[in-house]
């Protein structure tokens, strides 16, 4: 049971870019402390009505997601006790009762001490760290941003093909404005329905591109599960992330059942919750190489789904080779794999329909063959296969095959990856090299920071002298930071006028070392438009793995966050 006495020494600050909302959002928790404490007065006096005690419980439920998304953990764990002891299935006892009493009054002087944060202090704690570095990139910035706030709200570069739309179906708005203004630095646009029918309104004015729901709506008959349902039996499918305080196991099932691709428990931080709606996001982009799969082996076929499924593939899977030809004209797919040895119609027969049409014929086709010998393997290429797979089948060599094929397609191409003004990596591709060498990092114990160069002056020069001068200052930073890094390290532009670079087996210290090396080479060097003459102004932000976070978005906002003139 909490002490009173924990009062006395628990204060609470908030990010001071969260002050506005904070007032706002203040008076809205003051009211449902008040739901709250009228329900523990009516205990106390033997006048509790079921329909109070359900009032009160769900405005609990409701601040436990708004404190926690506000930063405060401490207000938050305390509310999430008194929802769990005003639980329409908890018996009112005597030690309920006081711990409810005592944890309110914790919880009510709690948010009373509620601070914001000086912002002009954090400023001048990151100038000193930073002036006390040899190198003006984010050094001492990246230390100080640890310490004195674990989750900043901040811009982050725009995801891939940035302006996605989320609608957060959410009847707590303090909430829902707390994960926009996070959202706002993500490059997602937000819209917020407080109710289910809300919710259908919006997606059948405008379908989103994920939605955010909470799974409680008290005032109204109808729940998050209900709308869940419906958008199950859509054509068109919408992702949906389930956003709920809810605990029990049961829960859990149900969603996965219905088809939610993410479970997030309240209370979260904002900055959570777009880390996973971006997850998402970039599953849904990724998920473009269609895989038409034949084997009249329904285990086989169930394990190239678990394989596969898990890489953000579009798989059809066909038990019967005789519903081939109409799947392969319905679906267009990037790839077939197809079961060498069936009854009636077998693998190469199939390879060889597809070869012998002047618009299928490129499909690259897989084989899935057992104990196959080197005479039948001639056979399996001379059909017109690509490549083969041994069964069973090992998940390193398929997926392995797989990808190899689909890059040797015009689609999947590794040219058709490359940012077009640069020659450097594009921002798609980049987001997996990163997330290969961040998992090597993480299984071998290497370093690895990540890097963000930003021209500061771009817009300025674009308007000023042209885009083609603009293309060549892009094209001149991607050559110099290429040739100034191994091999094995990535460079790629990141946004109109940023680049990313990935150094594996390096730590932050010399990594600012070498960038501040490179970039300051570039910002002595003077670009001409005709007679006239100028330079680029550009700033570095550096994060290592592990020390900044240990994920590629963490990375990504500690390395932006710390920008810095170099």
């Amino acid at each position: 049971m909490p002490s009173p006495t924990t009062q006395v020494s628990t204060s609470e600050q908030l990010d001071p870019e969260l002050a506005d909302i904070w007032q706002q959002a203040k008076a809205h928790i003051l009211e449902r402390l008040a739901t709250i404490q009228a329900a523990i007065a009516a205990i106390e006096t033997q006048t509790l009505t079921q329909q109070q005690r359900k009032a009160a419980h769900q405005q609990a439920h409701t601040l436990v997601g708004s404190l926690g998304a506000l930063g405060l953990p401490y207000s938050s764990q305390l509310v999430r006790t008194v929802q769990q002891c005003l639980h329409p299935d908890r018996t009112l006892d005597t030690e309920t009762v006081n711990t409810l009493k005592c944890t309110f009054a914790d919880l009510s002087a709690a948010i009373e001490r509620v601070s914001v944060s000086n912002p002009l202090q954090l400023d001048v704690d990151k100038n000193r760290e930073v002036t006390s570095s040899q190198v003006s990139p984010t050094h001492g910035s990246l230390n100080n941003q640890q310490e004195v706030q674990s989750s900043v709200f901040s811009p982050l570069p725009k995801p891939p093909n940035g302006g996605h739309q989320l609608l957060i179906v959410d009847d707590d708005l303090d909430l829902a404005a707390l994960v926009s203004l996070e959202a706002g630095g993500w490059g997602i646009q937000t819209r917020t329905a407080n109710s289910i029918a809300e919710a259908r309104a919006a997606i059948a004015t405008q379908t989103p591109d994920v939605i955010l729901l909470d799974l409680g709506f008290p005032d109204t008959a109808e729940s998050g599960f209900t709308l869940l349902e419906e958008l199950v039996t859509r054509a068109a499918q919408i992702p949906v992330l389930v956003f709920t305080a809810a605990e029990d196991f049961i829960t859990r099932v149900k969603v996965a059942r219905l088809g939610g691709q993410a479970f997030l428990q309240k209370p979260i931080r904002p900055r959570q919750v777009l880390e996973a709606v971006t997850q998402i996001l970039d599953r849904q982009e990724e998920a473009d190489a269609t895989i038409v799969v034949v084997d009249t082996d329904p285990q086989t076929l169930d394990s190239i789904r678990t394989l596969l499924q898990p890489w953000g593939f579009q798989l059809v899977l066909l038990d019967d080779p005789r519903e081939f030809w109409d799947t392969l004209v319905a679906v267009g797919p990037d790839l077939l794999i197809l079961a060498s040895q069936m009854p009636e119609i077998g693998g190469i027969d199939l390879c060889q329909v597809v070869r012998n049409d002047p618009q299928w014929g490129g499909v690259p086709v897989l084989f899935l063959a057992e104990n196959i010998s080197a005479a039948e393997t001639n056979i399996l290429f001379a059909a017109g296969g690509s490549d083969y797979i041994r069964k069973p089948i090992a998940e390193s060599e398929l997926v392995a095959r797989v990808l190899s094929q689909l890059e040797r397609t015009s689609v999947h191409s590794y040219r058709d990856s490359l940012d077009p003004f640069t020659g450097v990596m594009g921002r798609r591709r980049a987001i997996r090299e990163f997330s290969r060498l961040i998992y090597l990092a993480s299984r071998h114990h290497h370093p690895l920071t990540l890097a963000v160069v930003k021209i500061n002056n771009f817009k300025d020069i674009e308007q000023q002298y042209g885009r083609s001068i603009s293309h060549q200052i892009l094209k001149r930073l991607a050559e110099e930071l290429q040739s100034s890094f191994r091999q094995g390290d990535i460079v790629a532009r990141w946004d109109t006028n940023q680049f990313a670079v990935c150094t594996y087996d390096m730590d932050r210290f010399n990594g600012i070392r070498r960038m501040s090396s490179i970039l300051g080479r570039l910002q002595l060097q003077e670009f001409r438009d005709r007679e006239e003459r100028f330079k680029i102004e550009l700033s570095c932000g550096i994060a290592e793995y592990g020390e900044s976070s240990q994920d590629l978005y963490g990375l990504f906002r500690a390395a932006s966050q710390s920008l810095a003139s170099v």
